[in-house]
């Protein structure tokens, strides 16, 4: 039983496993590592910032700087994290301000 190493499906079921796959793999490719870019990451994994927000991050810097991100977390986490799809963001406005601005946001 202690071999038993459960699978995750890929079909995109489970996100958050896959962000959290990803957050873990950036805190252990970043360990040791005592540039400003990334004491930001690891200190808001500390703080335990969402997810998908210092995924967010990466995605802009990797686009800003890619090499030095690939440099720092390697070419292939760097590729997962480019190709891990956000979710939308959530509408958390009162009905009555969705319906005013329902004609300016279509």
């Amino acid at each position: 039983m202690k071999d038993f190493i459960p699978q995750i499906p890929a079909d995109g079921r489970f996100p958050y496993l896959t962000a959290l796959g990803i957050i873990t793999d950036i805190e252990f490719a970043l360990a040791g590592d005592e540039n400003i870019l990334a004491i930001a990451i690891k200190g808001a994994i500390h703080r335990q910032v969402k997810a998908d927000e210092i995924i967010k991050t990466c995605k802009d810097n990797i686009r800003d700087n890619y090499n030095v991100m690939a440099d720092m977390l390697s070419v292939k986490l760097v590729e997962r994290i480019k190709a891990y799809q956000l979710p939308e963001p959530e509408n958390n406005l009162h009905p009555l301000f969705q319906q005013i601005l329902k004609p300016f946001t279509g």
